[in-house]
């Protein structure tokens, strides 16, 4: 199917509404586009915005479908990613709290003194027997 612009952006949509497993959000966007595809095919000449009007408001079509899924996966699945989330979050919270303490060492550490010393021998010119 031809995607335009506003195809795009619907599915795009579509997708970011969809906060379930993968395999089920490809099989429902998989479904869906067939669904605009059978209509473009059975209506010629037909807009873009006609099949998003076809297809309806994203949120609603998303929800319908995250209806029909075991909600109790569906929950696991949340939760899961809701804690992965965070758990990111920390870590680079702790990046950068490890970052920030490196450089305060770097800029306050004491600057080593360095000596120089020189040592010079001089031989005497004797001759030799």
């Amino acid at each position: 199917m031809e995607r335009t612009g506003e195809l795009k952006h619907y599915f795009r949509r579509l997708r970011e509404l969809l906060p379930c497993p993968s395999k089920d959000r490809r099989r429902f966007l998989a479904d869906a586009r067939r669904m605009a595809e059978d209509f473009r095919l059975g209506n010629p000449g037909v807009s873009p915005s006609q099949i998003v009007a076809f297809l309806g408001d994203p949120k609603e079509l998303a929800r319908g479908y995250l209806d029909t899924l075991d909600q109790e996966s569906l929950l696991r699945y949340q939760r899961r990613r809701k804690y992965l989330g965070r758990g990111v979050l920390l870590f680079l919270i702790f990046l950068c709290l490890l970052a920030a303490a490196w450089a305060l060492h770097l800029f306050f550490r004491p600057i080593p003194m360095v000596t120089s010393t020189e040592t010079l021998i001089i031989y005497e010119n004797g001759a030799a027997s």
